[in-house]
């Protein structure tokens, strides 16, 4: 794959496969305010339909519109947009820190077992790509590892909340 490859996809509209960033994970997904701000004892969340005006109900603060709710907003219903196959992936370091139970992803245990798997996959794409993971990582890595690893590959994951009011989403990986 090559720079004129890519862009000669691009510009015939032949683009196969594209792995993308799950936009719950983002900072600004829902409509909400988080808990820690001044006069909120708590979180809350508009899956759906926020207020027009988006004042807050319980602070009476104005909110940050959220992307998925301005989507929803400016979609135009009477074009049928073209379904391209997608995969939402996570990086790597964030399903290993998931594993060990940490949030940094920086950490010498989470560096560690990343190190070790690109030790076998020459990049994430091949890692993510690869119908051979547990055979490959079987006795170079845990088990729990592996499982998260294989439950991101077939899209078993979320983020539970999404993210909001410039709060990440938190990532939940189900084995």
């Amino acid at each position: 794959v090559d720079y004129p490859s890519i862009n000669s996809a691009l510009r015939n509209n032949q683009v196969e496969l594209t792995a993308e960033f799950n936009p719950a994970e983002g900072r600004y997904f829902l409509t909400g305010h988080r808990a820690n701000r001044p006069n909120h004892e708590c979180e809350i969340l508009f899956q759906q339909n926020s207020p027009a005006d988006l004042i807050c109900p319980i602070c009476g603060k104005k909110m940050n519109l959220g992307v998925q709710q301005r989507c929803l907003q400016l979609q135009d219903k009477t074009i049928i947009p073209r379904k391209r196959k997608y995969k939402h992936l996570i990086p790597l370091v964030e399903v290993i820190a998931n594993s060990f139970g940490v949030k940094s992803v920086s950490s010498t245990k989470v560096i560690k077992e990343f190190n070790a798997i690109m030790d076998i996959f020459p990049s994430e794409i091949s890692l993510w790509q690869s119908d051979s993971i547990q055979v490959l990582l079987d006795k170079r890595i845990s088990q729990k590892t592996i499982n998260r690893i294989l439950a991101v590959q077939q899209g078993d994951f979320g983020f539970d909340p999404p993210g909001y009011d410039g709060l990440y989403g938190c990532l939940k990986i189900n084995e």
